[in-house]
């Protein structure tokens, strides 16, 4: 729900509105939580407006108002609902660590987009719920279970938690990007004293998988910039094995990425072009893949909407080494083009270039000039890139397209002496998905980029050490303690990860189910995962998620 926020009346405690970039911090709206996290988040439900009516009315649930700083400025809400086990029908916690005992609460903690809201206002159908003779109100399971929320995390009384959903402005956010979404995150597990909290990266950018991409240019995934590391991988994918294959795929040289016979004979034109765009553009030579990706990634950021620019070639006849009369300095540029041209925009040595041209201008100390003062400069509608072949170590030139609405924004001589077009943030998203799936692509790297989509459980831990001198309090564990009851009598499981224990051994190693597709053996019993066994084409009964 976001609302503009006008001229409002004076708000009571409960309809306090805090600012969304500092919610969370020590301050807002409490001065410090020193306490276990099930006692700071009954503090900080002091500060919540209570909504009875919301969710039918099965899950207690409080809402806090936070303004985005805007014009106008925007309120979304901040939903924390408490769900009780014994008024759930789900006992169990299919995202925990499965030798946890159960707790009695959870909360959820979820920012709902516009698309999710009206989940949250339906009323409850209590004639369905007879029916069920269910324990909670299915309208609050509907609603707690959306994808589409651009925040869903749960977290435990005990203070083990898990980020189920994070959308930024392609997920559906309006207001909020997913980067300022995972830094109030963040600064709710921080504040509250999360010990430990989990999440699964299956986030996507543009077809590409983020913890691909942020692995090659940063060595972790993107969420690795609020401290989630490594927990646990899928298909044996071990924490030396992920480390390995990061490794691996960073240090590809970009020699190799270049010169490949198994591409396509566009895809190999394309490459070594980006390759010597980017080069031109960064001031530090690039020599492997991560570097290249972190390049692209960091100028993605840089760029105020759609602006870097390079060279038009009328600017060489500004430089003072230069001898010649703007006129001979086009003509030269202009008979350059036009034997490149001919190549059909494939790469041409220098030579080759040089002695085509020659043809034409006889002045062989204006053509070295030129060729050596055109490379990305724009000279009609191409740009003219140049390269060193890292195989024969000889200077090449190839022509690249220019965009027309690129080339429609030009500078005045008078207000600069360079001129320039704008390289857009569409141009810069292509190269960077070119990249990736030659990434992709590389036969030398396919198990390590295998081994690094594997591995998409991360965990956080927040329990700081403490301070010298400071007397830690020790939790005494829960080995020597034997349930009575109900629950003993009923043999129920007191862990969250429940009953169904299965025994595991698959070809890629794993031991245990790690949520991947798998298929049992109704002789022995023995789960392996689909993938390995390549079963493609089986009964939909005998497999399990």
């Amino acid at each position: 729900m976001h609302n503009n926020v006008g001229c409002c009346k004076k708000r009571t405690r409960g309809e306090r509105v805090f600012k969304f970039k500092s919610f969370g911090h020590p301050g807002h709206p409490a001065a410090d939580f020193d306490g276990s996290f099930h006692r700071n988040v009954r503090a900080l439900l002091e500060f919540g407006h209570p909504e009875p009516s919301l969710l039918g009315g099965g899950f207690p649930c409080w809402s806090f108002q936070l303004e985005i700083h805007g014009n106008p400025p925007v309120i979304i809400y901040l939903y924390i609902v408490e769900e009780r086990i014994e008024s759930s029908s789900r006992r169990h916690c299919h995202h925990c660590w499965g030798h946890h005992m159960i707790c009695n609460e959870r909360f959820h903690f979820v920012l709902p987009s516009h698309k999710t809201m009206p989940a949250l206002l339906v009323k409850p159908d209590f004639d369905r719920d007879r029916r069920r003779n269910s324990k909670a109100t299915p309208t609050g399971l509907d609603f707690l279970d959306h994808d589409g929320h651009l925040m869903h995390g749960i977290v435990h009384s005990n203070g083990f938690g898990h980020l189920l959903r994070v959308n930024g402005f392609e997920g559906g956010s309006e207001f909020v990007s997913g980067h300022r979404i995972m830094d109030l995150w963040d600064r709710l597990c921080t504040g509250l004293k999360a010990r430990k909290v989990s999440l699964t990266d299956v986030a996507k950018k543009a077809s590409m998988e983020l913890r691909l991409v942020h692995g090659i240019a940063y060595g972790e995934p993107w969420f690795g910039h609020w401290g989630y590391k490594f927990g646990r991988g899928s298909y044996g994918v071990t924490l030396q094995s992920y480390q390995k294959s990061i490794e691996v795929v960073r240090d590809l040289p970009l020699s190799l990425l270049a010169h490949n016979n198994n591409l396509r004979r566009a895809d190999l034109a394309q490459t070594p072009i980006i390759l010597s765009k980017y080069q031109t553009i960064t001031a530090q030579p690039m020599h492997n893949l991560a570097q290249l990706l972190r390049c692209m990634l960091e100028l993605k950021h840089r760029l105020p909407p759609d602006l870097i620019k390079f060279m038009d070639y009328h600017a060489i006849s500004t430089e003072p080494a230069c001898r010649w009369s703007p006129k001979r300095v086009e003509m030269a540029a202009r008979v350059i083009v036009e034997s490149l041209k001919k190549a059909r925009f494939k790469w041409v040595s220098r030579q080759e270039v040089r002695d085509a041209a020659r043809i034409y201008i006889g002045d062989t100390g204006l053509l070295d000039f030129v060729l050596k003062s055109l490379g990305d400069h724009v000279v009609g509608n191409h740009m003219v890139r140049r390269t060193v072949n890292p195989a024969t170590k000889v200077l090449e030139y190839c022509l690249e397209d220019v965009a027309a609405d690129a080339r429609a924004h030009t500078c005045s001589a008078r207000a600069a002496a360079k001129f320039g077009f704008k390289f857009t943030r569409a141009q810069l998203a292509k190269d960077i998905a070119h990249v990736y799936n030659r990434a992709l692509c590389e036969r030398g790297v396919a198990a390590a980029v295998q081994a690094i989509l594997d591995a998409k459980h991360f965990v956080k831990d927040f329990q700081r050490e403490p301070r010298e001198g400071h007397v830690k309090a020790v939790e005494e564990t829960a080995e020597g303690v034997v349930v009575e009851g109900r629950a003993a009598a009923e043999e129920a499981e007191m862990v969250e990860g429940g009953d169904d224990e299965r025994y595991v051994q698959c070809a890629c190693g794993a031991r245990g189910d790690d949520g991947e597709r798998m298929i049992g053996c109704d002789v022995c019993d023995v789960w392996q995962h689909t993938r390995c066994v390549a079963t493609s084409k089986i009964k939909v009964s005998s497999i399990s998620k």
